[in-house]
């Protein structure tokens, strides 16, 4: 799968680093914040079709993506599913669940072969006690998402 980024292995970190400080979410943070984070993304493939997690699973990530893009999806009553949004390429997917503590409001699969990176809860929690700013950051996306979906 070739990613969106096109990096070869010894550019990757500063790939990396541009795409995180480029990212809503991380805007403003130090670069010594920013090294602190890229320690501790795993970065994985997700095939297209494959779900990223379902609906009503507990909250232990967020996610990035790379390349590829993801679909979110919620399940009706009646066992179907309804698409509510998509994830593309540098946007963040279950950070609403990590902040909340409740359970994932939707389904997420991917469209097609996509590259994330995965934030851990505990990493997460983390950085937002010896960084607020990124908290700040996370809540005004939060905030731009509930907005944009209210019309």
């Amino acid at each position: 799968m070739e990613s969106d980024i096109s990096a070869s292995e010894a550019d990757q970190p500063a790939e990396l680093r541009r795409l995180l400080r480029d990212l809503p979410l991380f805007e403003g943070l130090a670069p010594d914040a920013l090294a602190a984070i890229m320690a501790k993304l795993e970065w994985f493939a997700l095939p297209g079709g494959a779900v990223l997690f379902r609906q009503d699973d507990p909250p232990d990530a967020l996610f990035i993506v790379v390349s590829g893009s993801l679909g979110a999806f919620q399940e009706r009553a009646d066992g179907s599913e309804i698409e509510i949004g998509r994830i593309k390429v540098g946007e963040c997917v279950g950070e609403m669940a990590l902040i909340s503590g409740r359970l994932r409001s939707a389904s997420i699969r991917a469209l097609r072969d996509s590259e994330l990176m995965r934030f851990a809860k505990a990493d997460f929690e983390a950085l937002v006690t010896q960084h607020p700013r990124a908290m700040l950051q996370l809540a005004r996306l939060i905030v731009g998402r509930l907005e944009a979906a209210q019309g």
